[in-house]
């Protein structure tokens, strides 16, 4: 290859690896590289973005929106080496890095082909021949998948609306040749669905429906189900056999005789009948700071009036211990069941009040009474000591163990010793010199005695009176 290819190729794959040349693929497209290279050009292959195909109907293969930095963003780190691979590469590469799904109510009708060659595919989609009733959920391309067949995707999930249920309608007719068939019908009043599309159907509820079709007999057997809500109880069980089948029906829990309600109940089959006293006494509805109680408010009955229950009742948590929120605190045991149904008066707690943080339990919790707490108080905390949650009874707290008391100051400690003395300091610099002094006065003259030979005194003193006045001028 000319040494200008090598170059040229080389340039155009540092571009992409570094994101220079930017390419963000929007939903429904896929990202691939293009498989355009040409030593002769010299063209090097480079990634782009290319349309998910769609079916006859124009329902188009699905991805989801790029994310910068990351899904579908060639830039992304996930893609680099890929992307260098290919841009490097002496030969064609169509390299698919992000691929396309089958929405739900489709088929994959041509294969996902996951290969750097020219035979790398993203597949193909078609309809799924009848979905009024069953229908394929989507299915999430991650790589190479084979083809898949309208008989056996095509049944993967009901295609009912939402508040809907799967049931075989048990028109079976010998004489007019009218086999049973799958229907969707209405949830009955307040009772719930998902839509049929969101959830596969199981191996055994597709049996249901081929060998319902299949029988010569009536088949009433339910597929999906109904579920209860939140706030309502079963009040008709579910059946589902081949000589009837029913979802059920609900009623709503009253707040007549309970401060709590009921959980939602997932139907996955046949089901029996629940109460009231004992769903709808499942969640409570107390409010932050308080704890439900029954009231102890039986009285038996007297002719002519009934009996008079339990009611279960909300009540504010003492001083300063609190609670969470009732609905956040899952579902309750049986206690509250009980206590409704009871013939005599119950004053049990169904839930709890906690004690706070910097503080202590001074009354024992009961399981008829919530029990106190004081603070700890100064002389027992300097910082923040964790609270103690109530989930039953519970012993009275010791404050000077819960709370953990500051030790007093210690007396002040005795003077240490003398230190060492300091090493010595460094000498003094010198001091200047002092300043000359004057001439002194000169002597008087010497007396003139003749002598023939002058006596050593006679002489020095000559010699001194001339020479040290000369001597202290010079100076």
């Amino acid at each position: 290859m000319p040494r200008c290819s090598v170059v040229l190729i080389g340039l155009a794959a540092l571009a992409s690896v570094t994101g220079v040349q930017a390419t963000n693929c929007a939903a429904n497209s896929y990202l691939r590289m293009n498989g355009a290279y040409n030593s002769g050009t010299p063209t090097a292959n480079a990634v782009e973005c290319v349309a998910c195909p769609t079916s006859a109907a124009g329902v188009s293969m699905t991805t989801p929106s790029p994310v910068t930095g990351g899904y579908g963003d060639d830039a992304a780190p996930r893609y680099a080496a890929a992307i260098a691979k290919g841009v490097a590469a002496s030969a064609v590469d169509n390299t698919i890095l992000t691929f396309c799904s089958v929405p739900a109510g489709h088929f994959l009708s041509g294969a996902v082909v996951d290969s750097d060659t020219s035979s790398a595919s993203p597949g193909a989609i078609t309809i799924c021949a009848a979905t009024s009733i069953v229908t394929a959920v989507a299915t999430t391309i991650t790589g190479a998948t084979a083809v898949q067949t309208d008989a056996v995707q095509c049944v993967t999930a009901s295609a009912c609306s939402a508040d809907e249920y799967l049931q075989l309608n048990g028109l079976y007719n010998s004489g007019t040749s009218t086999a049973n068939a799958a229907a969707c019908t209405a949830c009955p009043a307040g009772m719930t669905a998902a839509a049929g599309s969101t959830v596969t159907l199981t191996s055994a509820q597709k049996t249901l429906i081929t060998t319902g079709v299949a029988a010569s007999a009536v088949d009433n057997n339910l597929v999906t189900f109904c579920n209860v809500p939140a706030g309502s109880w079963l009040s008709t069980a579910v059946t589902s056999a081949a000589s009837a089948g029913s979802p059920g029906a609900v009623s709503s829990c009253s707040r007549d005789l309970f401060s709590t309600t009921s959980p939602l109940v997932t139907i996955t089959g046949a089901t029996s009948v629940q109460t009231a006293a004992a769903q709808c006494t499942k969640v409570s509805l107390c409010a932050a700071g308080e704890y439900l109680e029954s009231n102890g408010g039986y009285e038996a009955a007297v002719t002519p009036f009934l009996a008079t229950p339990n009611v279960l009742v909300c009540t504010a948590c003492p001083g300063s211990m609190t609670s969470k929120v009732g609905t956040s605190q899952g579902t309750l045991n049986g206690d509250g069941a009980a206590a409704i149904v009871a013939t005599s008066a119950n004053n049990n707690l169904m839930t709890f009040c906690d004690v706070q943080d910097n503080a202590y339990l001074s009354t024992a919790v009961t399981a008829t009474s919530p029990g106190a707490s004081l603070d700890c108080g100064a002389t027992y905390t300097d910082r923040i000591l964790s609270g103690t949650v109530i989930t039953g009874p519970t012993a009275v707290q010791v404050q000077a163990v819960k709370c953990v008391a500051i030790g007093a100051a210690g007396a002040d400690g005795a003077d240490g010793a003398d230190g060492a003395d300091g090493a010595d300091g460094t000498a003094g610099t010198a001091g200047t010199a002092g300043t000359a002094g004057t001439a002194g006065t000169a002597g008087a003259a010497g007396a003139s005695v003749a002598s023939p030979a002058a006596p050593l005194s006679t002489i020095t003193a000559a010699v001194f009176g001339a020479v040290v006045p000369a001597i202290l001028i010079l100076v």
